[in-house]
């Protein structure tokens, strides 16, 4: 693979990593973690909201770079269904720049290498992205990563840096005592959230850090020219939204002629009727 820049998303991998079933939880309680975690990855109803939200979000925003000259891995389980590793081995043909690497369970972070290793992707010769299987970055996201690699001009050999866009447009619906609403398209400020962070380090894969904690080890390149979008859902990781979260967390109406232009400018695969 002789492609720069390496994106890394997780498809209904099995393994260890930075999710929150993880949080405080010691070594001995990991195997129990995993059992508990393979009986929810593999739920039919799942698996068909995650391969939805891929299709529609992660996948087309990829598609839709103006700059070309990337790879996108995607780790599954060996113990992903049949069908549903057909239907994503199926996506692979379709994107030219989606790699699918199947596992067995490990850590995220040696599943990245095991990956690597098997596309001859080089740390010190990549910058190193990382993306949820249900959001996606701008359509000018590569192009703008490469110019921040280019502006930082590091040797990786002595200085490490990350790179974060920090401007997220929050799609997902809203949970109240009165209900659920329809899926809303809102806007936070984030510097280092998990869409489209990115590092360069001569040994470390971007799984071996949480997306928390690169901001505070590495030097950092911050873009807020262009946008990334994640998906909040009660069945995600991220959570559902809720008023008091949408108030903690500063997340904010878009105006209707402000929401048009973001997604004219960052993702015109999308509609927002």
């Amino acid at each position: 693979m002789r492609r720069n820049i390496v994106g890394i998303c997780r498809f209904s991998f099995l393994g260890h990593g930075d999710w929150k079933a993880f949080n405080g939880v010691g070594k001995d309680s990991g195997e129990e973690i995993i059992q508990s975690l393979r009986e929810k990855l593999f739920d039919e109803q799942r698996l068909e909201h995650r391969f939805e939200t891929f299709e529609a979000i992660t996948l087309p925003g990829l598609d839709a770079q103006t700059d070309k000259n990337f790879a996108f891995i995607a780790l599954t389980s060996d113990e992903l269904p049949e069908k549903y590793w057909s239907r994503l081995k199926s996506l692979s043909e379709r994107y030219p720049f989606l790699e699918i690497v199947r596992l067995p369970v490990m850590s995220s972070g040696r599943a990245v290498e095991q990956a690597y290793k098997k596309l001859g992707v080089k740390h010190r010769s990549v910058v190193q992205f990382r993306l949820d299987d249900d959001d996606t970055v701008g359509c000018h996201y590569i192009s703008r990563l490469r110019q921040a690699w280019s502006m930082m001009n590091l040797d990786l050999e002595r200085r490490p840096f990350a790179i974060t866009f920090p401007n997220v447009m929050v799609c997902g619906p809203v949970v109240t005592k009165e209900g659920i609403s329809e899926s809303r398209f809102m806007r936070r400020f984030l510097p280092h959230n998990a869409a489209g962070q990115a590092i360069g380090h001569r040994r470390k894969n971007i799984m071996q850090w949480s997306h928390t904690g690169v901001g505070r080890k590495l030097m950092s390149f911050s873009d807020p020219s262009i946008w990334v979008l994640q998906s909040y859902f009660s069945y995600n990781d991220t959570g559902a939204l809720t008023p008091w979260r949408m108030k903690k967390q500063r997340i904010e109406e878009i105006p209707r002629k402000k929401l048009e232009q973001i997604v004219k400018t960052n993702f015109p695969f999308l509609s927002i009727v």
